[in-house]
């Protein structure tokens, strides 16, 4: 079933769904930790509830505690997003949860489809959000009146199109803060709340490809957004993640690679990491810490030119 099909029929009813299969699992192209973190408020109210981050535990140390109960009780456990792992565990995990006779109820979050037991699984496709009739369960789900978010949403489907189910739920964060002046937002922040973040990536794609022409673009588009002190931050994190994402990969470590991935642009992810060295990477990194404080003591925004010029060398 689609999210909101989910979210409209089924949320309420969450033990019923669960009666006859006691797994629940969710596919999207990318997690989304902020509808997570809101559904589980939702259900603690009326469900035990364990939270494993699958990523941080051995999976086998875990199986003994998914097959007890206390007192005959039920609990959810959710394993989180399990994509995380290397495609060994991956197949592992979803192994013994075809064969899994409870006693509890499992959630799980994959980003691509598994050979799952259909007789077990209620399956969740966590498509994105393109029009209003889609974002009404959410807005019901949030209890957040649609005469006042419809004009956020309109506007924003006219704009961006398809949206994800957390920028939807971004959007809702604004529609409780500023209400029905819906106008000052969308003329003022629609553009920085959804396409410069989409931009963001795209810029670091260009990057980490080393595609001069393309980088400067888009540099040039959307630099006047955001403060030097921005990008130090943001450039800070992406080297940082590159550096061990570089590292693991070079080591074999898959599994620690795929965690160091998130916010990384997917063609390095794919390809490009194999252009850079671990040791330009840190001179990078050195570079922007550099910046960092030479900004901080009323240095020029102008640093950060001579970085992208280093960096983009062939």
């Amino acid at each position: 079933m689609q999210i909101t099909q989910f979210i409209q029929n089924n949320l309420s009813d969450f033990q019923i769904l669960l009666q006859n299969k006691n797994m629940l699992l969710f596919y999207s192209k990318e997690y989304q930790p902020i509808f997570f973190s809101y559904f589980f408020q939702k259900l603690k109210t009326n469900l035990s509830i364990v939270n494993i981050n699958i990523a941080d535990h051995d999976f086998n140390q875990i199986k003994p505690q998914l097959e007890m109960s206390f007192l005959g009780r039920k609990s959810f456990y959710w394993l989180g997003n399990v994509s995380q792992l290397g495609d060994k565990k991956i197949k592992e995990i979803i192994d013994y949860l075809n064969a899994y006779v409870g006693p509890n109820q499992i959630g799980l979050f994959l980003e691509e489809e598994a050979k799952i037991n259909e007789d077990k699984f209620v399956v969740v496709h966590c498509t994105g959000i393109s029009n209003l009739e889609q974002v009404e369960p959410v807005l019901n789900f949030l209890e957040i009146k649609k005469e006042i978010a419809f004009p956020y949403f309109e506007e924003t489907f006219k704009t961006i199109g398809n949206i994800s189910l957390d920028q939807a739920l971004i959007l809702t964060y604004y529609v409780r803060l500023i209400g029905k002046k819906a106008d000052a937002f969308l003329d003022n922040w629609l553009d920085k709340v959804f396409v410069t973040e989409q931009s963001l990536f795209t810029l670091s794609k260009f990057l980490f490809s080393k595609d001069t022409k393309q980088f400067f673009y888009y540099w040039n588009l959307i630099s006047p957004n955001y403060q030097p002190v921005f990008w130090v931050t943001f450039w800070s994190e992406q080297l940082f993640r590159a550096y061990w994402y570089i590292k693991f990969m070079n080591l074999g470590r898959i599994v620690e690679a795929k965690q160091m991935a998130y916010r990384l642009p997917f063609s390095f992810i794919q390809y490009d990491w194999k252009k850079h060295n671990l040791e330009k990477i840190q001179a990078a990194h050195q570079l922007i810490y550099d910046i960092d404080f030479s900004l901080k003591n009323g240095g020029s925004e102008l640093s950060l030119d001579l970085f992208y010029a280093k960096f983009l060398e062939k």
